[in-house]
């Protein structure tokens, strides 16, 4: 019989049938996903063979009897010797020796054996295995059937499950198995979750705080990046477990809404979930959990602007520039001082718009940071107007012009050229003289139509041909080409001009006249343009200088933060005491508010207040404090209400009034902390099954191949249509 199963596959192919084995643990749903593509592709393009239909009669000699129960004695089902394989594969082999109606077809088969019994494991042409390690839903599931003959007490945990695990372990040097489809469920896989959060919390723990240390990181690209953001962090850590990813993704997101507060948020997420650990075991549902943390993040979001928030007044640029300070302390650039907070505060107030008594601050649109190596970090500046690393297109070309008429440009000064591979056929010589001629009146028309309105500078996003840059020059003309579209738009905000899109579509209000100074700078080996001294420029330039290009990388993440700080501040004037004091005071206001609430959800709202302690808690232990006698301490402290300020020195470690050190944060970013770490906590305790089914790329291909050669093999041949 083997000899005849050997080539099932190969009849399989030519009648147009696909053979799909899908085997795993007993009740992992094996029959239910068979069921599921059988509706999918319907009855005549596919048909189910289950391993259970062809068990041996009860008391059929093959079986092995096993003694659990002194009463009576009972069948391993869990062995080869329980099947009959011969039926079995009869019934495969009346299947796949008639054409299928529809090429291809599917034959699935399923069982929990059916790869250890090796003849049948090598006919098909896919292999699928669902594996678990879940043995207490394996049995919840199996409890549910009404097994005939009936499970005898033990047999489960003495049989069925050390035989699932022997039989995997069997099948493991077969390797055409696509073990991809893994499933894991209940309390384990939040367990997994919160292990997964703690272990990247862990990572980044030790860069918070003024004392924070950095992190060396290497890229595939063998590039070097030293920085203590934790998005900076986290962006170039490669992680498989998904709650991991998550926890990454949690980061970013904090950077991209408010710019700062990533290091907090990624340490909060990973204590809420590390705390609930202890009610997961005790059985606790999480729908429980996440209600009183649903809840408690209400109450704190109150307690935040209502009780603790302090309105700021933002025309005082001296309380601003020490908010924004206080803010950028941790980091490197901190060091610089006011240097950089008034950096960032002159380039947010240059782009700062007010429309009908609302404020517009876009930061990463209108707000270009130009890195040019050499010099020291105190000859950065905020340039009123925009720069570009571009020079004039001809030596002739003006390269100083005050009060330039600048026109804007989305459209190329060239002939156009075809999409895709263009042929012209020309039969007589006048004709590609011809040719070339069309092409210099067009050029000449296009630079007619720039000509005619008298602008001093031409700045396109397109090319620019030979023949337009002599007409050009030859009208006082000088012209940038192949500038980026954001920094064309930035030019437009800041000299009033509009990007027009043809040339013939050119209006005298188009031109702008906002600038004051176009200028061509040369630093190093490289030529700067300046486009300078504009009237009212609603966008900016930040031009950092310093030692070395690793070093600027890190001042410009350190400056987008102070950036953020001070759009933060501008927009919603209100702030909130650092250094640990906030946590302290909401997890105060917490603890009053639990005794109130009667039910079990007491015990997780509780665990919030005491969650929040971890952002003093690991203040104090990147200073290399006495962590329990300081937390001590500051607990006594905001037992009175009148010290909601006090928080922790960060740089020494211990107690001291934020309101003295001048140690602040925007409530924007706290509120968007808690919200972003709590729901993210949220999220991953309701996770109560983790499905995989990732692939490699290799493998993905390797599949494509084999189903076109499936299909190939599939279609009917010239021999098969004579025989029919």
């Amino acid at each position: 019989m083997a000899q005849e199963v050997k080539n099932f596959a190969k009849l399989a192919r030519q009648n147009g049938w696909l053979l799909i084995g899908i085997s795993g643990c007993t009740n992992s749903g094996k029959t239910t996903l068979c069921k599921k593509l059988n509706q999918r592709y319907s009855s005549s393009s596919s048909a189910i063979i289950n391993q259970d239909t062809y068990f041996r009669e009860e008391d059929d000699p093959n079986h092995v009897w096993i003694s659990l129960d002194e009463s009576r004695k009972h069948q391993n089902w869990e062995l080869l010797e329980c099947i009959n394989w011969q039926n079995m594969c009869t019934a495969i082999y009346e299947i796949i020796s008639k054409p299928a109606i529809i090429r291809p077809s599917l034959l699935l088969i399923d069982g929990h054996i059916i790869f250890n019994y090796l003849p049948l494991s090598n006919i098909f042409h896919r292999k699928y295995f669902i594996r678990t390690y879940n043995k207490s839903m394996i049995l919840e599931r199996r409890l549910k059937r009404n097994y005939i003959p009936a499970d005898p007490p033990g047999y489960y945990d003495q049989y069925v499950w050390p035989m699932y695990l022997k039989n995997l372990e069997k099948i493991s040097f077969q390797k055409d198995i696509q073990d991809t489809i893994q499933r894991e469920s209940g309390p384990k896989v939040q367990l997994e979750n919160v292990k997964a959060a703690k272990a990247i919390a862990d990572v980044i723990r030790t860069s918070l705080g003024p004392r924070a240390m950095l992190k060396m990181l290497m890229n595939p690209m063998g590039s070097i990046v030293m920085t203590n953001d934790g998005n900076a962090i986290l962006r170039e850590i490669t992680v498989k477990h998904p709650a991991a990813k998550t926890m990454i993704e949690i980061s970013r997101t904090q950077d991209e809404e408010v710019g700062d507060g990533t290091t907090s948020v990624i340490i909060l997420a990973g204590e809420f979930l590390a705390l609930a650990q202890q009610f997961l075991e005790q059985k606790i549902h999480p729908t429980i959990i996440v209600s009183a943390y649903r809840q408690a993040l209400d109450d704190a979001l109150i307690a935040l602007k209502e009780k603790i928030a302090i309105a700021i007044d933002v025309k005082n640029d001296a309380k601003v520039l020490e908010l924004i300070q206080s803010c950028i302390g941790t980091k490197i650039l901190g060091k610089l001082g006011d240097f950089a907070c008034k950096l960032a505060l002159n380039a947010v107030r240059t782009v700062l718009v007010e429309k009908n008594g609302r404020k517009e601050i876009e930061v990463k649109k209108y707000i270009r940071i130009e890195k040019i190596p050499g010099a020291s970090i105190e000859e950065s500046c905020v340039l009123d107007g925009i720069l570009l690393n571009k020079d004039v297109l001809h030596p002739n070309m003006r390269r100083e012009i005050e009060n330039p008429r600048i026109l804007l440009l989305d459209c190329g000064l060239e002939y156009k050229k075809g999409e895709s591979q263009t042929e012209i056929e020309i039969t007589k010589e006048e004709d590609f003289a011809r040719l070339l001629e069309i092409e210099e009146e067009y050029i000449k028309k296009i630079c007619d139509d720039i000509i005619r309105f008298k602008p001093d500078l031409v700045i396109t996003e397109k090319g620019v041909s030979d023949l337009a840059i002599h007409y050009m020059t030859k009208a006082n003309i000088s012209v940038l080409r192949r500038v980026k579209k954001q920094d064309n738009n930035r030019i437009a905000r800041a000299t009033g001009a509009t990007v027009v899109f043809r040339t013939e579509e050119i209006r005298e209000e188009d031109i702008g006249t906002g600038c004051g100074l176009f200028e061509v700078r040369k630093i190093g080996d490289e030529y700067f343009s300046y486009l300078i001294k504009c009237k009212d420029p609603k966008a900016c330039t930040l031009l950092l200088r310093g030692a070395s290009k690793d070093m600027l990388n890190e001042i410009e993440r350190n400056l987008q933060d102070a950036m953020y700080v001070a759009r933060n501040i501008l927009l919603d004037p209100y702030v909130l005491p650092g250094g640990g004091a906030v946590e302290m005071a909401v997890g105060k206001i917490l603890n009053e508010k639990a005794k109130s609430i009667k039910s079990v959800h007491q015990w997780p709202y509780r665990v919030v207040a005491k969650a929040l302690e971890v952002i003093p808690r690991t203040l104090i232990q990147n200073c290399g404090g006495d962590t329990i006698r300081t937390l001590t301490q500051l607990r006594a402290k905001h037992s009175s209400v009148e010290n909601k300020t006090w928080g922790i020195d960060g740089e020494k470690g211990v107690l001291a009034d934020m309101t003295q050190l001048g140690v602040w944060e925007p409530l924007v970013v706290k509120t968007q902390a808690y919200k972003t770490a709590i729901e993210t906590a949220i999220l991953l305790l309701r996770i109560d099954e983790i499905v995989s089914g990732s692939k490699k790329r290799e493998t993905l291909e390797s599949e494509k191949r084999a189903d076109q050669a499936a299909a190939a093999a599939a279609a009917p041949t010239e021999e098969s249509m004579k025989d029919d």
